[in-house]
C-alpha cells in the first residue's frame, strides 16, 4: 500500500463547500448532489412479522435470550413439555433480507402459523398466500413509492398449509423438525 499525502487542492473543494453552507448561503450544491427529496417520508417499519404456536407460556423452562455480537446472531433458547426448542435470528442490511430459524432437539415438534401486518397504511395494499410464500405490497401515500416484503417458509419434515381467510393470509407449519 501506497501512504502519500493527499493533495492541498483536493482537500479545498469539500472544505469550500462546507464553508458556504456554514456561512448560512442556499444549499444549491447540496439539493443539486441529493436531488429533489419532496414527499419522501420519515422512514418508518414497514411490517411485523408474527410467529404464534399454541404452547402455554407458564410450562415454557431455562428461557434464555442472547445475542452474539461477533456474529450478529439473536438466539432464544427454552423447554416446553420435554423439548428444547431454539430460534435464531439473523438480519442483513447490504442483502435486505432477515433470515428466522426455528428447530426443536426432537424430530416433528416444530409447529407454528406465521404472517405478515402492513404497518404504512399506505395506498395501494395487498396481501396474498401462494403455497409457502407471503407476499406483501403496498404504496407509500407521500410518493406513492412501492414497497414488497416477502415471506418464505422451508419447512424440513412435517407439513405447510395456507389460510387465506380475512384480510391478513397466513401459513401453517405442522410437526416439522426445523423451519427457515
Amino acid at each position: 500500500m501506497i501512504n502519500q499525502p493527499m493533495s492541498l487542492d483536493l482537500m479545498k473543494i469539500p472544505i469550500r463547500r462546507a464553508e458556504r453552507i456554514q456561512k448560512g448561503e442556499e444549499m444549491d450544491e447540496l439539493n443539486k448532489l441529493m436531488g429533489d427529496l419532496t414527499g419522501y417520508e420519515a422512514p418508518t417499519d414497514y411490517a411485523n412479522l408474527y410467529i404464534s404456536n399454541n404452547q402455554d407460556s407458564s410450562k415454557v423452562s431455562n428461557y434464555v435470550r442472547d445475542l452474539a455480537m461477533r456474529t450478529a446472531l439473536a438466539t432464544v433458547n427454552y423447554d416446553y413439555e420435554g423439548v428444547h426448542y431454539t430460534r435464531e435470528y439473523f438480519t442483513s442490511y447490504p442483502d435486505n433480507v432477515m433470515a428466522v430459524r426455528l428447530s426443536a432437539d426432537q424430530k416433528g415438534k416444530v409447529s407454528f402459523k406465521t404472517n405478515l401486518e402492513n404497518l404504512i397504511g399506505g395506498s395501494a395494499y395487498t396481501n396474498t398466500v401462494d403455497g409457502d410464500t407471503i407476499t406483501m405490497r403496498d404504496a407509500l401515500g407521500g410518493n406513492g413509492l412501492k414497497i414488497e416484503a416477502q415471506l418464505k417458509v422451508v419447512n424440513e419434515g412435517g407439513s405447510i398449509s395456507t389460510d387465506t381467510n380475512g384480510a391478513t393470509p397466513a401459513i401453517s407449519v405442522s410437526d416439522a423438525d426445523a423451519v427457515t
